[in-house]
């Protein structure tokens, strides 16, 4: 989502809910061919945030983030996220994409 204006050309499609949270859709395809091929996202009217994230990736699969819960400013540590991955798994960063 870092530089999305950058990355993307995206548009407004339609009005959506995601449960009972009413949704301005955003559709977006990347500039340049990459690992995601098309990017849906949902955000909701009110608060203006997001709430669901879906992209559809070179091999044809829906990869679907649901949001459920936000808060800002938390004063988080630096260390308190962490990933190690499985031995042997292949990372993917799609940070630059």
């Amino acid at each position: 989502i870092f530089n999305f204006h950058k990355r993307y050309e995206s548009k407004y499609m339609r009005r959506g809910k995601i449960g009972d949270i009413d949704c301005y859709v955003i559709e977006a395809v990347p500039k340049i061919d990459g690992e995601i091929q098309f990017l849906k996202v949902w955000i909701d009217s009110r608060r203006l945030t997001t709430v669901k994230i879906e992209y559809t990736n070179i091999n044809d699969d829906v990869i679907t983030y649901n949001i459920f819960k936000i808060s800002f400013d938390n004063n988080l540590n630096k260390d308190f996220f962490s990933f190690k991955s499985p031995k042997g798994a292949e990372i993917i960063d799609l940070r630059n994409q």
